[in-house]
């Protein structure tokens, strides 16, 4: 039996448990509950953009479905699917998954015939009496709207941006994310600071950071400088150019962020003629202060300390290292449970480092 055929196998195992252990579909963890409302969430739509032959949002939002799904919750819950003992937390996990891809596959069939009937037989047991033998047998998924839990949904939402601003903060930096860092500093309104600190342990945990601070002014994390795009003010004001460089200079600073930032137009008074300068038609530039690298989202500006301790450098290192050890043992065909000796050659940098982080290095 191939590899393949006998996770197959493993999976279907565990759906018959489902039936009897987790339909009832009272989930605790919250990432279930906002992989399953995400995914009712999607099956409301998708009716609605087929009576309107709007295909192409269709896929627009699946794609996004299943990005969430591989992304998000399949990598966030890797340990809870890789574990070997079958407790209901697995099982909820698998529950979880199976529901989402099941209802997927029926919602996309009408479009990728051939694809989704086979990944549906692929889920669905062919001695379980109640699936039909092909997805195009089955009936349109159907979704309470009591079921869809919009706080949960607007939740993990705000947590995913604040993962996502924070990796392009990294990105800027050119900071790996392996590389432990210390801070993720946030500044935002006291609704998404609530949702940060309720989802403080799994934010730190996915960008490998060590602390959440707030900050209560912006220009501790970012400052703006405002130029004009001479391109197109040139073509548009010829000679007027100078006035709108002037003006620029002049005004107060600080009150043309903020018409800019909310894409207001900037208005310039004269005797010759009022000139109406477009938000897109200025050049809005960021620069970090204190050592931070920063992104700025709608509600939300997050800022990274890209100042690197030695103990964070050992521990990236360690890092690194275990993802070479875990390179080998997939080369060689070793599983993800399996227990191995470990011998190494290197350097004293890469030996102090494994002696500070052992403990980490052996888990």
């Amino acid at each position: 039996m191939s590899e393949r055929q006998a996770h197959v196998n493993q999976v279907r195992k565990i759906i018959k448990e489902i039936d009897s252990l987790l339909l009832d579909g009272k989930f605790t963890k919250e990432v279930e509950r906002f992989m399953l409302t995400e995914a009712r969430t999607n099956l409301k739509t998708a009716e609605k953009h087929y009576n309107s032959f709007q295909v192409f949002q269709l896929m627009a939002e699946a794609t996004r479905l299943l990005d969430d799904l591989s992304n998000w919750y399949i990598r966030r819950n890797r340990r809870r699917f890789w574990k070997s003992e079958n407790d209901s937390d697995k099982t909820a996990a698998y529950s979880t998954l199976y529901r989402v891809l099941i209802n997927f596959v029926k919602v996309i069939a009408p479009i990728v015939p051939f694809v989704s009937d086979k990944i549906y037989g692929n889920l669905v047991s062919g001695n379980n009496e109640t699936n039909f033998d092909s997805v195009h047998l089955c009936d349109f998924p159907s979704v309470n709207p009591s079921d869809i839990d919009e706080n949960v949904l607007n939740e993990i939402d705000v947590v995913i941006q604040i993962v996502s601003l924070s990796r392009s903060a990294r990105n800027k930096a050119n900071i790996k994310i392996r590389q432990p860092l210390s801070e993720l500093a946030l500044f935002a309104i006291d609704d998404i600071q609530k949702i940060a600190k309720n989802n403080k342990a799994e934010i730190l945990e996915e960008l490998n950071i060590k602390e959440l601070n707030f900050v209560e002014k912006e220009s501790d994390l970012v400052q703006y400088n405002i130029k004009p795009d001479f391109p197109t003010l040139g073509q548009k004001y010829g000679k007027d150019i100078e006035r709108i460089t002037t003006y620029l200079k002049s005004v107060d600073h600080q009150e043309l962020v903020q018409k800019v930032k909310k894409m207001n137009s900037v208005i310039i008074a004269g005797k010759d003629g009022d000139i109406e300068i477009l938000p897109e038609e200025l050049i809005l530039e960021e620069v970090s202060v204190n050592n931070y690298a920063v992104s700025s989202g709608k509600n939300f500006i997050v800022g990274i300390s890209t100042e690197i301790s030695e103990s964070l450098k050992q521990e990236g290192l360690v890092r690194d290292l275990i993802r070479q050890v875990q390179n080998l043992r997939k080369d060689s065909g070793l599983k993800v449970d399996d227990r191995i000796d470990i011998s190494l050659i290197s350097d004293e940098k890469i030996y102090n480092a494994i002696r500070a982080n052992k403990e980490y290095l052996l888990s």
